[in-house]
C-alpha cells in the first residue's frame, strides 16, 4: 500500500461525514457521490491491486445517488414561481426552494392595503401572520406609537411563535401589498415539510432580532411619518 495517497481517503471520509449532517437532499448526494469517487480513485491508485469489491461498492452507491439526483432535478425544474412569487421568496425566505416555497405561497393570501388599516390588533390573537411586503406601517401599544416597519417585514411574528396574543397594533402608514398565511394551516404544513419549518423559524427569528437591534431607529422613523400625516391632515 502506497501511503503517499492516504489524503484521498481521509478527504473521502471527510465528505461522508459531511454528508450526514447536510439537510439539503440534493448536496447530501453529490457531497457521498464525490466521496465514493475519492474512495474509487484511492483503491485504483494506493495499492498494487486495487480491492475491486470495494470499487463495486461505490460504484454501485454513485449509480443509486445519480439516479436520485436526476430525479431531485427533474422534480425541481417542473416548479416555476411567477415574478411576485419570486420576489417574496427572496425577500422573506431566500434559502427555501421553489417548490417547498410554492407550497407556503398556495396557504397564502395576496393583497393590497390602504393607508390606516390594521393589519394586527393589540389584544387579539392574530388570525394570520402577516409579511407587509411592500409599505409602511405604525407599531402603536395603547394607542401610542412604539415603533415603524417597511419592506419585507413579519408582523404578528410573536403571537405565531409563542401563540399569545398581540402585544401591539400594526396599521398600514400608507398604501402597500401584503402576504397573509392563516395560521392554523401554515403550522399543519411547517410540522409536514421540515424544511418550511426551518425556513420559517429562521425568517421569524431574523426579523425579530432585526426589530430588537434597532428600536430607537424605527422609533424615529415611525414619529417623523406620523408627523408628516399630521401635518397633511391639519
Amino acid at each position: 500500500m502506497n501511503e503517499e495517497y492516504n489524503h484521498l481517503i481521509h478527504f473521502a471520509f471527510l465528505l461522508l461525514g459531511l454528508s450526514y449532517v447536510l439537510r439539503d437532499i440534493l448536496r447530501l448526494r453529490l457531497v457521498a457521490m464525490t466521496a465514493s469517487v475519492l474512495m474509487i480513485l484511492f483503491n485504483l491508485v494506493a495499492y498494487d491491486r486495487p480491492i475491486w469489491v470495494i470499487i463495486w461498492w461505490n460504484l454501485a452507491f454513485i449509480g443509486i445517488n445519480t439516479t436520485h439526483v436526476l430525479m431531485i432535478l427533474r422534480e425541481r425544474s417542473r416548479f416555476r414561481l411567477s415574478v411576485m412569487e419570486r420576489a417574496i421568496r427572496d425577500a422573506a425566505f431566500p434559502g427555501l426552494e421553489p417548490h417547498e416555497f410554492l407550497k407556503m405561497i398556495a396557504l397564502a393570501e395576496i393583497g393590497s392595503v390602504e393607508e390606516g388599516e390594521f393589519l394586527v390588533r393589540q389584544d387579539e390573537t392574530p388570525a394570520d401572520l402577516v409579511l407587509l411586503f411592500r409599505g409602511h406601517a405604525n407599531v402603536l401599544r395603547d394607542g401610542k406609537l412604539i415603533a415603524s416597519v417597511g419592506d419585507a417585514t413579519f408582523l404578528g411574528e410573536m403571537a405565531y411563535l409563542t401563540g399569545e396574543v398581540a402585544s401591539a397594533s400594526v396599521v398600514s402608514s400608507a398604501p402597500g401589498v401584503v402576504v397573509r398565511w392563516p395560521v392554523a394551516p401554515l403550522r399543519k404544513l411547517a410540522r409536514k415539510a421540515p424544511a418550511v419549518e426551518r425556513s420559517l423559524q429562521s425568517s421569524l427569528t431574523r426579523d425579530v432580532i432585526d426589530k430588537l437591534r434597532k428600536p430607537q431607529v424605527r422609533q424615529a422613523e415611525g414619529a417623523a411619518r406620523l408627523q408628516t400625516l399630521e401635518n397633511a391632515s391639519s
